[in-house]
């Protein structure tokens, strides 16, 4: 049973994909393979510099009515990567590359589009029985909810430390058999690296994350 866009649907198959805001319900002992999903994101994140032109303008782009509409065609937009506010030209441009050149003639703000890992596709690297993960980006942490790969005879299983950058989000209990655990950090919890400490790691083997979080300029 599939649960998307506030109605219940029966499907047929075996095929996942990532996806936020959806739910699903396996019959019986249905088994999906989640091996080819990714770490995914809830929110990208602007970052705003004052005073620099952030990138090359991309030529006809330049007609939006307010930065809500200029940051909305960026994100769907190829090779953007920042919105520019001219104040005294009254004007949003989008715009492409990462040069950063500091303009002082005029008002001026880039609004540059981030993604956590850089390319919003975050891959956890394990050694030992830790797990981390390289935000790129300073990040507060709200949620998190990890996904295991289930194994139904697994005999391992401890408490899970998750930091991000020096703040401890919180310690949940996980075990070869946990499919899937959600919890909320600490207040505050911020950083540009996360990581998971294993008490006993066993044969836990961490196959997605899902992450609600809020880009912050610099981390305290």
């Amino acid at each position: 049973v599939h649960f998307v866009h506030k109605k219940y649907y029966l499907r047929t198959g075996e095929k996942v994909s990532d996806a936020l805001g959806e739910q699903a319900w396996l019959l019986g002992k249905t088994t999906l393979d989640l091996s080819d999903l990714t770490i995914v994101h809830h929110h990208l994140h602007w970052q705003t510099l004052k005073y620099v032109k952030y990138g090359e303008p991309i030529k006809g782009a330049d007609k939006f009515p307010d930065t809500d509409h200029a940051t909305a065609a960026c994100m769907v937009t190829p090779g953007c990567t920042a919105v520019y506010h001219d104040f005294k030209a009254h004007k949003y441009s989008l715009m492409t590359g990462t040069s950063k050149v500091p303009y002082t003639k005029s008002r001026v703000i880039s609004s540059i589009k981030r993604l956590p890992c850089g390319d919003g596709k975050c891959q956890g690297v394990k050694s030992g029985k830790v797990v981390t993960i390289d935000l790129k980006h300073c990040y507060q942490i709200k949620t998190v909810e990890i996904y295991n790969k289930q194994s139904c005879c697994s005999k391992s299983g401890g408490n899970v430390v998750v930091k991000v950058g020096k703040s401890t989000c919180n310690t949940v209990h996980m075990s070869g058999k946990t499919s899937t655990v959600r919890f909320d950090c600490a207040t505050n919890t911020q950083g540009k690296v996360m990581t998971m400490t294993f008490n006993d790691i066993g044969d836990i083997n961490i196959e997605g994350l899902y992450l609600l979080f809020k880009g912050i300029q610099e981390c305290d």
